[in-house]
């Protein structure tokens, strides 16, 4: 959004302001283009994920760029999972209930993204409860679950 927005490809709906300077302190950068060797030469999925934590700050601090792109976010997970709904094995819902597995940090921002899936999934119709679940021990725990 920032980028595009800089572009003049699509204005964003909100000042750009604060996140493009949380863009460059995270990645100590002066210009777009001195962000280019994190993208390509030497992208670090880790350290990119890392720049969520600050933009959840910003959100928690009322930027309303920031906000919004949690409220996206949210709205897209939600999506995600109604795509997939029909494709659930009736084994997986016999309880009337399906665990979503929820990894990674972002999940730390549920706060943020709560009211656009909650509003996302309004729209769909799921036949079953959803349980939206974090893992507290290694994936391997689920994996050996489903196979016994």
């Amino acid at each position: 959004m920032v980028f595009d927005d800089m572009d003049n490809l699509r204005k964003s709906p909100y000042p750009i302001k604060r996140l493009w300077e949380v863009i460059k302190q995270h990645f100590n950068v002066d210009t777009r283009f001195d962000l280019l060797p994190h993208c390509y030469a030497n992208f670090d999925k880790p350290f990119f994920a890392s720049l969520c934590k600050k933009i959840a700050h910003a959100a928690d601090q009322a930027d309303e760029l920031a906000k919004s792109i949690f409220n996206d976010s949210g709205a897209c997970v939600a999506r995600s999972i109604a795509a997939l709904t029909p494709k659930v094995q009736d084994e997986l819902v016999k309880t009337g209930e399906l665990s979503v597995v929820c990894v990674g940090s972002v999940w730390h921002s549920w706060h943020l993204l709560k009211d656009g899936f909650e509003r996302e999934m309004c729209k769909h119709d799921v036949p079953f409860n959803l349980k939206l679940v974090t893992i507290t021990k290694s994936m391997a725990y689920g994996a050996c679950y489903l196979a016994a």
